[in-house]
């Protein structure tokens, strides 16, 4: 732990440090036992639970004692930011919508319609826009099931326009 690191090896004046005012250790302790309390004093940091027996002394402490602070409160705010973001995210309503619409633009790339017949496909994403389906879309067949019989009519023809233009019945 680098709290210790600061007393035993960057600080000038040791016997001013946390650690010379820490009655539960001796300068002759075992390295073990040092590194025991620098340990518990970073987890009290970390936590926000803190007891007030461990605190800076010298300048150089303090500064490392800001510095410790700072880092676990941007990681406390990151993690309390995460869950929050999972937990706005879980309305089952809108997550099948999003789904959905994945699944939508996943198909349409794979098969090069946003780019043959993008007209097509704005048509397509703003229906299921409009009418907010909470049907989970995972293939093709479900797509056209839940599209109006007009568009379901067109988008068949864009997805077989190839085989069918080479097909001699339908020439």
């Amino acid at each position: 732990c680098l709290w210790g690191v600061v007393v035993f090896t960057l600080d000038k004046n040791p016997e001013a440090s946390w650690f010379s005012h820490y009655e539960h250790i001796e300068h002759d302790s075992p390295a073990a036992r040092k590194y025991l309390v620098t340990l518990y004093w970073c987890m009290e940091t970390v936590s926000g639970i803190t007891y007030g027996d461990l605190v800076p002394h010298t300048d150089l402490e303090i500064m490392y004692a800001i510095g410790t602070m700072f880092v676990a409160g941007g990681t406390y705010a990151y993690i309390i930011g995460a869950i929050c973001s999972i937990a706005t995210s879980m309305n089952a309503s809108s997550t099948e919508f999003y789904q959905a619409m994945d699944n939508l633009n996943r198909s349409v790339r794979e098969r090069g319609f946003d780019v043959l017949v993008p007209d097509l496909v704005q048509r397509v994403r703003a229906f299921y826009r409009f009418t907010r389906s909470a049907a989970v879309v995972v293939n093709q067949h479900e797509i056209m099931e839940e599209l109006t019989p007009s568009l379901r009519g067109e988008l068949s023809y864009s997805l077989n326009n190839g085989w069918l233009s080479r097909s001699v019945y339908f020439t």
